[in-house]
């Protein structure tokens, strides 16, 4: 027997959840966001060239050497949530993935993906627990009230705010599986 489950979304996946809750409202039982993207008014600036920046930086070993001496620029797990192999691993996941031909395709493809799901609304019944990170409030000024405007006429919604960057899942799991444990109403 099938049963809906919860989606859990990072950043642009929040706008794959979206759309995907559109499409097959039954299979959704909720919807967690990690400093997810929301379509935000006005244009989305193109990112392609930054993109093909990152890649170049990152087939050259350029990414790879300047990472070696600054290991948190691309893995921010602090090392009492992870132990020292698994940052490892995660950096190298960053450093083979960050920048393939995949993520680089996504890349070039955000505004039509933001197109895509603008005016795309969660269903009044659908449960979301959205958490944002400071700073990419303090980068975007539009970027809380996005979410709570996102969260509006929702029966159960809940928008907390964690202090710190857009990778806020490493170094707060903890926290954020707590709060989803208690929004969703499972035990621990």
């Amino acid at each position: 027997m099938h049963r809906p489950y919860t989606l859990v979304a990072h950043s642009i996946g929040a706008l794959y959840a979206l759309d995907y809750v559109n499409r097959f409202p039954g299979e959704v039982r909720a919807v967690v966001t990690i400093d997810g993207q929301v379509p935000l008014d006005g244009p989305v600036p193109d990112e392609g060239r930054l993109s093909r920046w990152t890649r170049l930086w990152s087939t050259s070993g350029v990414l790879r050497w300047v990472s070696s001496f600054a290991p948190t620029l691309l893995v921010q797990a602090p090392p009492d949530t992870y132990p020292e192999p698994a940052r490892r691993t995660m950096r190298t996941m960053a450093l083979r993935n960050d920048s393939g031909p995949a993520l680089v395709e996504e890349n070039h493809r955000e505004a039509q993906n933001v197109e895509a799901v603008r005016g795309l609304a969660y269903l009044a019944a659908l449960p979301v627990l959205a958490f944002v990170a400071l700073d990419s409030m303090d980068a975007l000024a539009e970027w809380y009230p996005a979410h709570q405007g996102q969260l509006e006429g929702l029966d159960r919604s809940e928008l907390v705010v964690v202090d710190d960057g857009h990778y806020l899942h490493h170094p707060h799991s903890s926290q954020i599986a707590d709060t989803t444990r208690a929004f969703l109403g499972a035990p621990a």
